[in-house]
């Protein structure tokens, strides 16, 4: 990390260890810096400085830290967190190399940090070139930590559904399920791992930990092949739990492929970055089979059909008619089946078998369906929703109609009561 320069002395000094805030937009700034300042008991090794991107932040909490250093504007070291992980903590040992790092939106543990602490004073040797990398073991550490040395495939996973997935939950309020936490957070029920209830959300979320094992990780021989990892994510991705339970489409979006532009991302823009990446999944999805109409399923399904015709969805293209807008590619896609893909809408003279929000819509499209040899194969051809997760897939699903744009009032679990079939 680059060294501080606070009233003439440059930081960390020889022989003692920095502890860096750097400060991010936050509605309490001086709750943060208080917390800050609370770790001072058992630190008597440790200095601790601010740090803030912009002279407007930096003026605004000025004279707020008590006895912590203020350094100011430091966009060198601001630079080393991505904008939504900050406010965030940094351990710098007595070389300048960044030792530990913390997530914000947790309790920061002096007695956590002061074992940090003592770590980096034990180490008898400067480190050169690249930081040393950790030792495996069996304890997950959280996101950031992975960033010191790996800074392009932590913002590349910021671009990802992965860094919001306890987030997916707490908008639907199941953020406290057991039944749902294992697969929406890090190390559920391993040494370190997120625990019910945890105030510590360093491992909230589907973090590195998740799929690169820490006790394999660095590991030499050891280390996790590229084979493996479908297994692995299939453990959470199942057909009736994600709407990217097909591996072989999903697995290449996550394997840092845009890691390399990762100096050019611009965070304002991360959760349509999100946004677009749940789209791309859903629609590969569709891209898979072709589209064959609502009343290819009444035949297996009747009740089910029965219960559907007398949905608005049924009615979705002849509403867009009464408006005057059939014509309207933007409204379309959202008003009947399958736009833009084999089967899918085309006119209504052409397909009038889809002219509506029908089945497809949200059980993907049927060809394959109709066509599997098996009730197993079946499964596995559409969007299915049971009870174990009644609601993550096809949250996903509404949600590319159902936005803030189009309908801001939407509420998913009161809209999902009416459409929902009843049990058979």
């Amino acid at each position: 990390m680059p060294r501080l320069q606070v009233n003439g002395q440059v930081f960390p000094k020889p022989g003692r260890v920095l502890l860096v805030l750097v400060l991010g937009e936050v509605s309490d700034q001086a709750k943060v810096l208080r917390q800050f300042e609370e770790l001072a008991p058992g630190l008597e090794l440790a200095d601790r400085a601010w740090v803030a991107p912009t002279e407007r932040l930096a003026e605004q909490v000025r004279g707020t830290g008590g006895a912590v250093l203020a350094a100011g504007v430091n966009a060198e070291v601001c630079a080393l967190v991505a904008v939504p992980t900050r406010p965030a903590l940094l351990v710098v040992g007595p070389d300048g190399r960044i030792g530990f790092a913390h997530l914000p939106e947790f309790h920061w543990d002096a007695l956590t940090i002061a074992g940090e602490v003592d770590s980096l004073m034990r180490e008898s040797a400067p480190t050169r070139g690249r930081p040393k990398q950790p030792v495996p073991g069996r304890e997950h550490q959280g996101a950031l930590e992975c960033a010191v040395c790996h800074r392009a495939q932590f913002v590349d996973w910021l671009l990802t559904p992965h860094s919001v997935a306890l987030r997916d939950l707490e908008q639907i309020g199941r953020d406290s399920d057991a039944a749902c936490l294992p697969c929406h957070v890090t190390g559920w029920d391993k040494p370190g791992g997120f625990t019910a209830g945890d105030a510590d959300r360093r491992l909230a979320d589907v973090q590195c930990g998740a799929c690169h094992d820490p006790e394999r990780t660095h590991a030499g021989d050891q280390k996790i092949r590229i084979e493996e990892y479908p297994a692995r994510c299939r453990t959470c991705h199942a057909s009736s739990a994600s709407i990217a339970h097909d591996i072989k489409l999903s697995l290449p979006q996550v394997r840092h492929g845009k890691a390399k532009d990762a100096d050019r991302v611009v965070f304002d823009l991360r959760e349509e970055a999100i946004r677009k990446f749940k789209e791309q999944t859903y629609f590969q999805f569709c891209a898979k089979t072709a589209y064959v109409g609502s009343e290819s399923c009444k035949s297996c399904h009747e009740q089910e059909h029965k219960q559907w015709a007398a949905s608005p969805h049924a009615r979705a293209f002849k509403s867009l008619s009464e408006a005057g807008k059939e014509s309207a590619p933007a409204c379309l896609r959202c008003h009947t089946t399958g736009v833009g893909h084999e089967g899918g809408f085309q006119g209504l003279k052409e397909t009038p078998g889809v002219a509506e929000v029908g089945c497809e819509s949200c059980h993907g499209p049927g060809k394959l369906h109709i066509q599997a040899n098996s009730p197993e194969e079946r499964l596995q051809t559409i969007f299915r929703f049971d009870d174990k997760c009644p609601t993550c897939v096809v949250q996903r699903i509404c949600s590319t109609c159902h936005d803030a744009e189009n309908d801001p009032s939407f509420e998913l679990g009161r809209r999902l009561s009416r459409v929902r079939h009843k049990a058979r």
